[in-house]
């Protein structure tokens, strides 16, 4: 059965990021710590989302924030 301490894990890994990062490593502190967990669980958790969603916002905005359309990302060839 998960208790409080499990709940903490699953908040802080995901949103733990947004504390400079602190909150998502105290998450898989808790999570690697508790026995309610399998070890594919504890994988999981830990590599899925690293540094949460902070990790995954940070990536996308990294990233360029969008995708490009269409009709730029096929290859263009110009004839003349």
């Amino acid at each position: 059965m998960r208790g409080t301490r499990e709940w903490a894990a699953i908040f802080l890994l995901l949103f733990g990021g947004f504390a400079l990062g602190i909150g998502w490593v105290v998450g898989l502190v808790l999570l690697w710590s508790s026995r309610a967990w399998s070890t594919l669980d504890k994988l999981v958790g830990t590599f899925v989302l690293p540094g949460g969603l902070a990790g995954s916002y940070v990536a996308f905005e990294l990233g360029g924030g969008r995708g490009a359309p269409a009709s730029e990302s096929s290859s263009c060839v110009k004839v003349v």
